[in-house]
């Protein structure tokens, strides 16, 4: 079984190692790999008007019951911001305050996205992303649509990552062996799932 301190990584420099043959389909996860969090001024001030936003906010927004529930399409975004937003004590539009500013903090990696843009003739490019109900209009606002040939959410899927479930109804769609299929993503624990399912899975760790 891989351990963290033996899974493979890949960087932007690295990056053809993912897509050398027999690899067909190359799966790239949304948040912390395709685009990443940025601090920004807003967010600075978000946190000095509300504290319990120094711990994280995107901890705060994603590693809670509510999110959980979310990113397996069992609520809706909106409930997902209403639920945390009680459990914290803030108000609806303070919630949207700070997802609005979480968004604008969350930067594409264009060195990434040219990389896959200079391979994509030869292999199937496609985002694999656990996101709520949400997560289709979030990321082609940030990466473009056409930049990839497929979008896969758990919301929509009613799985996630690392389920086995997930790599499963992926080597079924793609009609490849789970060897053909790459994943990038920045979660060790997907890594070591998808690994352990028979695929090329990598730890991405940026530049």
């Amino acid at each position: 079984m891989n351990t963290l301190s033996n899974l493979r990584s890949l960087h932007c420099g690295n990056i053809d190692r993912a897509v050398r043959p027999p690899i067909e389909v190359v799966l790239v996860d949304f948040g912390g790999v395709l685009c990443n969090f940025k601090e920004t001024p807003e967010i600075n001030i978000l946190a000095e008007r509300h504290p319990r936003l120094r711990g994280g906010l995107a901890a705060l927004l994603f590693e809670n019951e509510a999110s959980y529930a979310g990113i397996l399409g069992r609520i809706s975004a909106d409930e997902v911001l209403g639920q945390i937003g009680k459990e914290l004590g803030l108000s609806e539009q303070a919630m949207q305050e700070i997802w609005t500013a979480f968004l604008a903090a969350n930067v594409a990696d264009q060195s990434l996205l040219e990389a896959l843009d200079r391979v994509r003739e030869r292999k199937k490019i496609v985002v694999l992303s656990n996101y709520w109900s949400n997560g289709r209009e979030v990321i082609f606002s940030k990466v473009p649509e056409t930049a990839f040939d497929g979008l896969y959410l758990s919301a929509e899927l009613g799985i996630r990552k690392p389920q086995n479930a997930m790599w499963d109804y992926l080597i079924r769609t793609f009609s490849v062996p789970p060897y053909m299929i790459a994943l990038l993503d920045d979660d060790a624990a997907n890594v070591r799932a998808a690994w352990e399912a028979g695929l090329d899975a990598y730890l991405w760790i940026g530049r």
